[in-house]
């Protein structure tokens, strides 16, 4: 084929007009329910998203870092104290903030905060003048309706596969599909950890068996009555490897008698945890449970294999060579490996080329990384099938932010696709064709978005 000779900017602003025109699909976020957010009395800082972290690692302390809310708990966070709310003035936030943002603004996350600030405030950097204008517009961007407005209408993002901790507390909506945080199930400590499932199910729970018995009774309750469309791993790369080994189940079921034999709920002592290495056994035997129910249900398995995503250090076992034994054993599975597996984006293409039930899953990566984002979707269209790829996924707590998410993935995709045609690699059509699938086509499918959600849920 030979090279387009049309100019590169002619070229990419035709081909960035007609990409904001595809609706798209976010395959990656965690964005809280609408009346959640509205309710919320956040501040600017809550636009900050990823460069909390970032600010931290830039030598702001931990003890003075703004914080927007409480995290929740389940996740397995601990400030080292009790959490307080953050009762410093706006003002008050920025005086901590200002000399550390230059250190961050143009880093994926610090782009993003201006993005937002760009599309909603009718800013271009963050100051004390834009910290005022976030103050006084943020309120009336709150207003019921504002996630299909955004979303849907304003920035075409037609569906949202967002995780939550149960389908109860942040059910379908014509924006959401839900996708289970897992491991609240599987990363088992506490008599809490297995009260909770008690709760959700208004089943006892007194053995391994009765557990099993109340986990596929939510899951199937879940994706029958509550749009679940997927489950998602998490924690595991934080604390241990990902080498989940076939456990016998009466090893599994000790495990899970430790935790009946810790003081009963409510006593003194009834918050200790049996400990991470003692329940491996567990903790391995659910891991295959969950593919195995995930099959039956015909659902996919996010899995975080990547670095640590709101971190401020710890251990890296996110490797997603670990999860090769998996992809063998479970041909039928369906893994949706998030993030690009950053750093070890190169050897996810290859296990994604090697294996037809691995798909590669960006989000984030737009933001951890963009110059590996552009490079390795450069690399990954011309390298392995396109319909294995989810360029989008905004990976937010804020509707905002994933809307100036989706804006900086458009662009991006555009710049790479604009690369593409002009190497000789694809025809405009073409590109356009491999942006339809990457940004909308490819998630819809995957997660069978039509039956399991338009269809009952729009």
């Amino acid at each position: 084929m030979k090279p387009i000779e049309k100019d590169l900017k002619t070229l990419y602003s035709a081909l960035r007009k007609e990409i904001q025109t595809i609706h798209i699909v976010d395959a990656h976020n965690h964005l809280p329910s609408e009346q959640t957010w509205t309710a919320g009395q956040d501040d600017w800082t809550s636009l900050l998203g990823y460069c909390l972290i970032d600010l931290a690692n830039a030598g702001l302390s931990r003890d003075q870092l703004v914080r927007p809310v409480a995290a929740d708990t389940r996740l397995h966070i601990d400030y080292g104290y009790d959490y307080q709310e953050d009762k410093r003035s706006p003002n008050e936030k920025w005086e901590v903030v200002k000399s550390y943002w230059p250190y961050v603004r143009h880093m994926g996350s610090g782009v993003l905060v201006k993005k937002v600030l760009e599309l909603f405030f009718d800013c271009t950097d963050l100051d004390e003048h834009s910290v005022a204008r976030v103050q006084e517009t943020l309120t009336d961007l709150k207003q019921p309706g504002v996630y299909r407005r955004l979303l849907r209408e304003k920035f075409k993002i037609d569906a949202v596969i967002a995780v939550t901790m149960s389908v109860k507390e942040k059910p379908p909506t014509d924006v959401i599909a839900p996708v289970l945080y897992s491991d609240i199930f599987s990363f088992i400590q506490k008599r809490r950890d297995i009260y909770r499932l008690e709760q959700e199910t208004g089943r006892d729970i007194y053995s391994l068996e009765t557990y099993l018995t109340a986990l596929d009774e939510l899951l199937e309750k879940s994706v029958t009555n509550g749009g679940l469309v997927g489950i998602k791993w998490h924690i595991y790369p934080y604390h241990r490897d990902m080498n989940f080994e076939i456990a016998d189940i009466a090893d599994a079921a000790k495990c899970f008698d430790r935790i009946l034999q810790m003081p009963a709920r409510g006593g003194i002592g009834s918050g200790a945890a049996v400990g991470i290495d003692e329940m491996r056994p567990f903790q391995d035997f659910m891991q295959h449970h969950l593919i195995q129910r995930a099959i039956d249900l015909d659902m996919p398995i996010q899995i975080h294999a990547a670095t640590l995503g709101g971190s401020y250090g710890g251990p890296l076992y996110g490797d997603p060579k670990s999860l090769i034994p998996l992809f063998i054993r479970y041909p039928q599975a369906r893994f949706d490996i998030l993030h690009g597996a950053f750093p070890w984006t190169r050897e996810l293409g290859a296990i994604s080329h090697l294996f037809p039930n691995v798909y590669i899953n960006m989000s984030w990566l737009d933001i951890l990384s963009p110059q590996t984002y552009r490079e390795f979707l450069k690399d990954w269209l011309t390298g392995i099938p396109i319909n294995k790829i989810f360029a989008f996924g905004a990976d937010q707590h804020n509707v905002l932010l994933t809307c100036a998410c989706a804006e900086r993935v458009r662009d991006m995709v555009t710049e790479v696709l604009t690369t593409l045609i002009a190497d000789g690699e694809m025809t405009e059509e073409q590109a356009l064709f491999v942006a339809d699938c990457i940004l909308r086509k490819n998630a819809w499918e995957y997660w069978k978005l039509q039956e399991r959600w338009f269809e009952k849920w729009r």
